[in-house]
């Protein structure tokens, strides 16, 4: 049978090359992109508790738009972040009280798996508002519901610094609920899970 986990609430920052030792938990919006020198990187993480032990059917991962400052589409990411960061120390430079392998957690295979599993276009002309659906690469999920990845989260990242195209998107702190960032699951109850449910 299948289940819907859907969740609205969670962690989020972001990263700023240019005050590489500024944390920005506290603001309404996370940014991505660049202003053309410096790289915008936002990082979140939700509870992935309840798909522990289940199958993954799906996962959509959803950003509204608070405000965009682009002249060109480009291209988003997200990659798996390896390590853990703490929400109101993280900055370019560190992820906790430790610093980042490599500033802006771009470190391969130390901060990040810079294998990306999602992508998707990054509008210009985007009103506020708008949603920005992610469909997650499943068999990522599901090394989280299995247990084989840590879940530390992950980062968006535009993966460019040359271009002076950046987005604001809504964060957990946003005043408006609905534009939260958001997170989508389907899975299937399966083995012990569904015998449990059954007996229910």
């Amino acid at each position: 049978m299948s289940e819907t986990y859907t969740v609205q609430a969670g962690d989020d920052s972001w990263m700023n090359q240019a005050a590489a030792t500024t944390n920005y938990y506290t603001t309404t919006y996370t940014a991505v992109g660049s202003d053309g020198t410096n790289r915008f990187i936002a990082i979140y993480k939700f509870d992935l508790s309840p798909i522990i032990g289940t199958e993954i059917v799906s996962a959509t991962f959803t950003t509204y738009m608070s405000q965009e400052y682009a002249g060109t589409n480009r291209t988003g990411y997200l990659f798996r972040l390896l390590v853990e960061w703490t929400p109101n120390l993280v900055t370019y430079n560190k992820r906790t009280a430790s610093n980042w392998t490599s500033p802006g957690a771009r470190g391969s295979g130390t901060d990040t798996d810079r294998t990306a599993f999602s992508s998707r276009t990054l509008n210009q002309s985007v009103a506020p508002g708008t949603a920005w659906d992610w469909t997650l690469d499943t068999t990522v999920v599901q090394g989280w519901a299995d247990g084989d990845y840590e879940n530390h989260g992950w980062v968006l990242d535009p993966n460019y610094s040359s271009y002076n195209d950046y987005w604001r998107l809504c964060s957990f702190e946003h005043g408006t609920t609905s534009y939260h960032p958001k997170l989508v699951v389907v899975y299937n109850i399966v083995g012990s899970q569904l015998q449990t449910v059954i007996m229910s």
